[in-house]
């Protein structure tokens, strides 16, 4: 996978200039904005599916209990 191209290219010219210290601090505030970023991207699409299968496994579990209640009521008439 390798290295991000904006770390390499910060560390290049950190390097050329000699200032190889202020371009990685640099490049970790960048990164320390955009994880949390595409952390909170992720959650909201993944939050409304979890929330959908869970309410299909709860439904399903519902059916499972009542059904069998529902057919015995029903054969008792």
């Amino acid at each position: 996978m390798g290295l991000p191209t904006l770390l390499v290219r910060m560390t290049v010219m950190g390097e050329k200039t000699g200032k190889l210290d202020q371009a990685l601090e640099n490049v970790a505030d960048y990164y320390n904005v955009l994880i949390p970023r595409r952390i909170k991207k992720v959650f909201s699409i993944v939050e409304p599916a979890l929330i959908l299968f869970l309410v299909v496994i709860v439904g399903m579990v519902a059916l499972s209990v009542f059904l069998p209640i529902v057919s015995l009521m029903g054969s008792i008439k």
